[in-house]
């Protein structure tokens, strides 16, 4: 079962609403079972494309901490002998995204990889430790 989907049932909510997903407001044993689940996960087909842009957004939220984010930063925090690798995660992630109706951001290019990211709100992490500065 999805983890977005355990997460949405627990709201009582029976599909994405298409609310950006920080709204959510994914707890830290929501988080750490969806993380804990891809990183058991050794192949592609077998994880749903939602919960790979669930991770990109709530890794933003709590993982991200200053420097330029990439897709071997979110892929290695799960990464565990996996037989694919990052751009292969970050397809799914966008595979998830479209599957859940996320506009896409667009300026000169779209921006998937900022959209997935922005879906999970403010950096939290980083705010915190670099506050008053």
């Amino acid at each position: 079962m999805s983890q977005l989907y355990k997460i949405l049932t627990s709201r009582n909510l029976l599909k994405h609403n298409g609310q950006s997903l920080w709204k959510y407001a994914i707890d830290d044993n929501e988080f750490n079972g969806l993380r804990k689940a891809l990183m058991e996960t050794k192949t592609l087909s077998s994880i749903d494309a939602r919960d790979c842009s669930l991770y990109y957004a709530e890794w933003w939220k709590r993982c991200f901490d200053g420097g330029i984010p990439s897709k071997k930063d979110i892929f290695n925090s799960i990464s565990n002998g996996q037989w694919f690798d990052e751009e292969m995660f970050f397809q799914q992630a966008k595979r998830g995204a479209n599957l859940l109706g996320i506009r896409w951001i667009k300026n000169q290019n779209t921006l998937y990889f900022r959209t997935l990211l922005l879906q999970g709100g403010l950096p939290i992490k980083h705010i915190s430790n670099n506050k008053g500065a």
